[in-house]
């Protein structure tokens, strides 16, 4: 998803991607681009949480503002969408 959402915007999973759990986190593959993606435990939260019931609203609420300098929620999430890993369901 190149445009830009929302905090209305809900996303769901790509069809194309395979999640694995690794000993540091998840492996993502997306069969569709033919890339590897290494996510930390707390980025697999954020993609679990990316079910196509909650808005991007709701997912950054429930992390309030313990992110302790890591990247938004919001960022993360538009990282994951440009990769083709979540599909806007408002979009596609």
């Amino acid at each position: 998803m190149s445009m830009p959402f929302e905090s209305s915007t809900t996303f769901e999973h790509s069809p194309d991607c395979v999640v694995r759990p690794q000993e540091d986190g998840f492996l993502i593959y997306n069969s569709r681009t033919d890339e590897l993606h290494l996510v930390s435990r707390l980025g697999h939260y954020i993609y679990e949480l990316c079910d196509g019931t909650r808005d991007v609203a709701t997912i950054e609420a429930a992390f309030g503002s313990a992110t302790d300098g890591t990247p938004s929620v919001l960022g993360f999430i538009q990282l994951l969408a440009s990769r083709g890993i979540l599909k806007g369901v408002n979009y596609d």
